[in-house]
């Protein structure tokens, strides 16, 4: 009897074991089934995106050689084009390689029926292109060819469409096996009583799991799509201006003004995609818990003032009202970083006048001297939210809703990055709001102690803000030798001209190899290394260099901005580490720091002479008439400067670029027409170093008045002998 229980027990223990392990089978079975269908998927969505993306560089190309009217230009582009046409093919055969089914294929037969009638149309507008033929017909060609390619891209979109509802199908797919395996073993659990129900209940929690996690992979597939879809937005819109004025910029007919107008443009939405990939890299900082905090000594007046000229104008633009209300007492200084601080004032500051139409944003501050703890409290008059919207409003990534992101833009870091920002300041950031009216945002950060702090008690006595006195970037004021390692040749023109506008004489090398041979053959007073070259990169070359002796400085160039980016740098034997994209006012002090500055000895004045006295020497007296009213002209241009009249400065710089022209002074009207376009601009730290420059070519152009009369005076001294 014993035995027959104990067998009993073991047959239940054993039918107990094989339900769990046909169920765990199961499961695993069916979640590696979605798995790869997943990915295969996901496989032939990246390529029909890349043979997406091939078609519309086309376009885009066809498009810009419309616009050309130089013809290497045009040849060089007509090569881009056709280059375009190998992602597409490369994909294409990939994607054949894959498994499909009919639905699949019919599209693939469609897709081979449109390219045979797309192909001879592309073809024969880029013909007509490359030989000059005249406009109406390419336009013609153009848009035939257009109207195809864009059923091809409409065949693409079906594809991912598709693959999108299999990958859909698939999880439900998955999750209805999940369910009959499920069921197969809570049946089995009732026959076998209470040990088969432990069993059952265990491989119910594994389903749940399992189903859970096919959930959360679902929910973060679409999460990742939606944020990549926004990001592709985001970066795309500034890049749309960067790259359209930029092109515009070199029309031959553009004014001044258009001119001037579409490079504020590109400075403008550069550094709005800089800031969004800053806060990407933020965000990534924290989540690796490698954020750097500073603690400082700052004065939360002086902050709010600085933000003012970022939030007012905005809000000024839309009729919107805004202003600060201090409840005094409130401390003088506190302890905090002063960057950081800055960056959660203007996200939610920005945020707040980007959501409302009309009414009020509010800036309340106050302190608790007990918790040491200060609050900015930013209320406005907006849209608001709903508990819902509210919940989501703090997760990286996202907005309050679909419809907020279409309507408004943004890429849902900035409140996320400012929560975080905020708890690493010791404090926190909520939200309270309503729909309809308005949004409260409450931020609140630790002062440091506050017991010994100066107290203001009201408006009268707020310390003024320093007012920042902004020092002019002198130009050619530097001597020295620079060896500019980089690759890239656009970063190698920018560099240069950077370098040689402060007077230094700079040697290229394309990469760390050819850089490592320049240092070691030549004698240079710096050398700018680029950190990522071909061949050898500037690590691997400045280590190099450290290891052979060079004791020469050295400068890190590079994109990659991280702490430790910058000790790596360090620590193969950099002197110093300058960041990508270059900051002229931190380029210009560490240079400064490395070269030695220009005595007046080294700069002897050159005459420079009137190109029209050769061709036309009656004209002399004109030309010298000129020359005698230049320091008066001078004089008003150093006024104007002065006042920061710009209007003036440029109808004066205007009239010396004309002027100067006419009378053969070439420097004279190239310079002139470079301070009329950086008073356009307000640039005062630009201004301050072309106006030196103008006074030295007014000295040179004197000198070469006076050089040409003691030459009269010898030849007629000679003559008379």
């Amino acid at each position: 009897m014993r035995f027959t229980v104990l067998l009993g027990f073991g047959v239940v223990i054993v039918l107990m074991v094989l339900a769990g392990a046909i169920g765990l089978h199961q499961i695993s079975t069916a979640n590696d089934s979605v798995t790869t269908l997943v990915e295969v998927n996901n496989a032939k969505v990246e390529l029909a995106n890349t043979m997406r993306e091939s078609i519309r560089l086309r376009q885009i190309s066809m498009h810009s050689m419309l616009a050309m009217d130089d013809p290497f230009k045009l040849d060089d582009e007509l090569m881009h084009f056709y280059d375009y046409a190998g992602p597409y093919r490369v994909a294409r055969r990939q994607l054949l390689d894959l498994p499909t089914d009919e639905r699949e294929k019919d599209i693939h037969e469609r897709l081979t029926q449109q390219v045979r009638i797309a192909q001879p149309l592309n073809q024969r507008a880029a013909a007509l292109l490359a030989e000059r033929r005249p406009r109406h017909e390419i336009i013609s060609a153009v848009e035939l060819a257009h109207q195809e390619q864009t059923k091809l891209l409409a065949l693409l979109d079906e594809l991912v469409e598709l693959q999108r509802d299999y990958a859909q199908q698939a999880v439900k797919t998955g999750q209805g096996e999940l369910e009959e395996t499920l069921l197969l073993v809570v049946t089995s659990s009732v026959i076998v009583v209470f040990l088969i129900l432990a069993i059952g209940i265990l491989v119910a929690r594994e389903v749940t799991r399992k189903n859970e996690e096919l959930v959360q992979a679902a929910a973060a597939t679409r999460s990742k799509s939606a944020f990549l879809a926004n990001m592709s937005h985001e970066i795309r819109t500034p890049l749309t201006a960067i790259i359209g004025f930029a092109e515009t910029s070199l029309y031959s007919n553009q004014s001044m003004e258009d001119r001037h107008r579409a490079i504020s443009t590109i400075i403008r939405s550069g550094k709005h995609l800089l800031q969004i990939i800053n806060d990407i890299l933020d965000l990534s900082k924290i989540e690796a818990n490698k954020l750097d905090i500073e603690r400082a000594s700052l004065s939360p007046f002086h902050l709010l003032a600085e933000i003012d000229p970022f939030v007012r104008p905005k809000a000024e633009e839309k009729g919107v009202v805004y202003g600060v209300n201090y409840q005094f007492p409130l401390p003088e200084q506190i302890q905090s970083d002063p960057l950081r601080l800055k960056q959660i004032l203007l996200n939610i500051c920005s945020n707040a006048v980007k959501f409302t139409d009309k009414g009020h944003v509010h800036i309340n501050l106050s302190v608790d001297n007990q918790a040491d703890q200060m609050t900015f409290e930013v209320v406005d008059s907006g849209i608001g939210m709903n508990e819902k919207q509210i919940e989501k409003v703090f997760e990286p990534f996202k907005q309050a809703d679909s419809s907020t992101t279409g309507k408004y833009g943004g890429t849902g870091l900035g409140l996320s990055l400012s929560k975080q920002l905020a708890s690493a300041l010791g404090g926190s950031l909520i939200a309270e709001s309503e729909p309809g009216h308005g949004s409260h945002f409450k931020l609140t950060v630790a002062t440091g102690p506050l017991a010994d702090v100066e107290m203001v008690y009201d408006k009268e006595h707020i310390p003024a803000p320093e007012q920042a006195t902004i020092e002019p970037l002198p130009s050619e004021i530097l001597s020295g030798t620079v060896l500019l390692a980089e690759d890239n040749q656009d970063n190698q023109q920018l560099l240069s001209m950077l370098l040689h506008r402060l007077g230094a004489d700079v040697t290229l090398a394309d990469n760390g190899r050819i850089a490592v041979d320049k240092a070691e053959a030549g004698d240079f007073d710096l050398i700018m290394m680029d950190m990522q070259m071909p061949e050898m990169d500037g690590l691997q070359a400045t280590r190099l260099l450290r290891e052979r002796g060079y004791d020469k400085p050295i400068v890190a160039l590079t994109a990659n901005a991280m702490n430790e980016d910058k000790n790596r740098c360090l620590e193969a034997g950099c002197n110093d580490f300058l960041t990508k994209p270059i900051e002229k006012e931190q380029f210009h002090e560490v240079v400064s720091y490395y070269l030695r500055f220009r005595d007046e000895a080294d700069s002897q004045v050159e005459p420079i002479k009137s190109v029209l006295l050769e061709d036309d020497p009656e004209i002399i007296e004109l030309v010298h008439n000129y020359i005698k009213n230049l320091p008066e002209v001078l004089k008003h241009v150093e006024e104007a400067l002065k006042q920061k009249n710009w209007e003036r400065l440029k109808d004066l710089a205007h009239q010396i670029k004309g002027t100067g022209g006419n009378f053969g002074f070439v420097e004279l009207s190239n310079l002139a027409g470079t301070i009329e376009f950086q008073a356009m601009n307000m640039n005062m730290d630009e201004l301050g170093g072309l106006f030196e420059k103008l006074s030295h070519v007014c000295e040179r152009i004197i000198a070469g008045v006076e050089t040409s009369e003691s030459e009269d005076a010898s030849s007629a001294f000679l003559k008379g002998v």
